[in-house]
């Protein structure tokens, strides 16, 4: 996910999710939810749902087989660019 223009996701520390900083590319993690979930068919949680610290944030469960987690963040990749061009 770091590869991706404007994500910044720090490693996770024994945790079964991801929780990527998308605040550079949607000022509501709701909205980028919504819209993800909408045109790629990708289901993540919006950091708002975690408490006003979690807005600017999405939160990614690492519960998947990596072939899926791997075309889940090509799909947030493919989305992310819509929202720069």
């Amino acid at each position: 996910l770091n590869e991706i223009e404007g994500i910044k996701c720090p490693k996770p520390e024994g945790a079964f999710y991801l929780f990527p900083d998308i605040s550079e590319v949607s000022k509501s993690s709701f909205k980028f939810c919504e819209d993800l979930m909408e045109k790629k068919r990708v289901a993540i949680v919006p950091g708002a749902a975690f408490g006003p610290h979690g807005e600017g944030h999405v939160r990614i469960p690492l519960v998947k087989p990596i072939e899926v987690l791997e075309e889940a963040a090509k799909r947030i990749e493919d989305y992310v660019k819509t929202l720069k061009a």
